[in-house]
């Protein structure tokens, strides 16, 4: 059975932010980031060590360390080591023979304040680093991610952590790998097999087993994929999320916008254990399967949730600008806005969207198609002078939306669709603006 070795070193993340800075610096200044330059720097900056502690400065213990053969020379493993993982993740790509350069991904990174605390952004960077890591046994043309065929192996059930390690012996992401390797855990499980003799059988090293379970795994826990716990390893729901969205390649289209996103089928979580259905779950979590990292970040969530509510507050004054002098009866209540002229009244519902977001605007248009369904119904009748006037309801976007599936479907079904342009202008699909304009006239 194959096997691939997984680098090692640390799976400490601001540790690894400090190095990916460390290797940054390197290249600017025109530097190699062989294993002697980059082991040797790390050494001196303190942020690699010796296992025994020495009261030696760092220049004098590393005058020691380079007086041994280069094979055991520990600053020269670790450099060639991260500097493999972050190859591996795409945080740094190869040039040219010995030329590299940070990516883009590797730079939401290295542009964090060194001390900081793990970041939103430098966590999406090493989670999609990560997704796209795949590796390749020995002579074979296929590869395989280690983190997903782990993903995998915990979606039955927890598992010994011990026992990812056997995600490194797969040849590629067929079920008939994933299925092969399930079933070497289950005999572990249940005491068919002994760990160290599966081991044997796959020609594994105990020192290669320890090794490959020490980074992937708590990468994973950091990011909120998997809980670890007296030695057992779960899929949590956000790794559930992610996995479902892996198996079902639901992947992002490539609009003009570098923050767009769309998902081309509706999202679908599988819920798999009494602890999840006790879960307390949010809106994103079903419908946009967010990798949610920080829910205790308040003042960011606030900021956002700021930042909407007053971009909707400016929609919806535009919105009753465009009333102003033309003798029309304005209201406001628990809908946004509901305007009666004689036998016609216009019941308005506001939703901001989110710059080059269709899952976004997939969210807004479900709201507002309910709350427009339920306000003509309940409220509408109940607030017209004219209790026989037609009510137009009205879905008003602080700009265009993306889709155009989604603008079809809501004049397909008797709603009209607005926004407002650069200039604060009406705009909107042709039919409803054309109609609204000739009744403000």
């Amino acid at each position: 059975m194959p096997f691939v070795a997984f680098p090692h070193q640390f799976n400490d993340l601001i540790r690894l932010r400090q190095i990916l800075q460390t290797i940054d610096a390197l290249l600017k200044d025109g530097a190699m980031i062989d294993d002697e330059s980059l082991g040797y720097t790390l050494f001196l900056k303190g942020l690699i060590k010796q296992r025994k502690p020495s009261e030696l400065s760092l220049s004098k213990q590393l005058d020691i360390i380079k007086q041994k053969p280069k094979s055991d020379q520990s600053p020269l493993t670790i450099a060639r080591d991260v500097r493999r993982l972050f190859l591996l993740s795409g945080l740094i790509e190869k040039v040219s023979e010995g030329k590299f350069r940070i990516t883009d991904c590797g730079s939401k990174i290295s542009n964090t304040p060194s001390g900081s605390k793990i970041t939103i952004e430098e966590k999406k960077a090493w989670l999609e680093g990560l997704q796209n890591l795949a590796l390749q046994q020995e002579g074979m043309s296929t590869s395989f991610r280690p983190l997903k065929v782990m993903l995998e192996m915990l979606s039955d059930r927890p598992i010994e952590t011990r026992l990812l390690t056997f995600a490194f012996t797969v040849t590629d992401e067929s079920d008939k790998e994933i299925k092969r390797v399930a079933a070497i855990v289950d005999r572990i499980s249940s005491g068919k097999t002994q760990f160290l003799a599966e081991l044997d059988s796959a020609g594994i090293t105990e020192s290669n087993a320890r090794n490959s379970v020490k980074i992937l795994p708590a990468f994973a826990e950091h990011l909120g994929l998997i809980n670890r716990s007296g030695g057992i390893a779960s899929l949590t729901p956000y790794g559930r999320t992610l996995l479902d969205r892996q198996t079902r390649q639901l992947k992002p289209a490539r609009l003009p916008l570098p923050t767009a996103t769309i998902r081309r089928e509706p999202f679908f979580r599988i819920i798999a254990s009494d602890e999840e259905l006790r879960r307390k779950w949010k809106p994103e979590d079903t419908e946009t399967g967010e990798v949610d990292y920080d829910p205790q970040d308040e003042v960011e969530r606030l900021n956002r949730l700021r930042e909407r509510v007053d971009e909707h507050q400016d929609t919806l004054v535009k919105l009753r600008d465009i009333y102003h002098g033309k003798g029309w009866r304005i209201g406001i209540g628990n809908f946004d806005l509901l305007t009666e002229k004689d036998d016609t009244a216009l019941l308005y519902e506001v939703k901001t969207l989110k710059e080059g977001d269709v899952t976004d605007e997939r969210l807004r248009i479900i709201d507002g198609i309910g709350k427009l369904m339920f306000y003509e119904a309940f409220d509408a009748p109940l607030l017209l002078n004219n209790k026989t006037a037609k009510v137009q309801k009205v879905l008003v976007f602080n700009r265009k939306p993306i889709s155009q599936d989604h603008i079809n479907f809501l004049t397909k079904i008797g709603i009209w669709v607005i926004w407002f342009n650069e200039k604060n202008e009406i705009e909107g699909e042709t039919t409803a603006k054309d109609r609204l304009q000739t009744l403000l006239v």
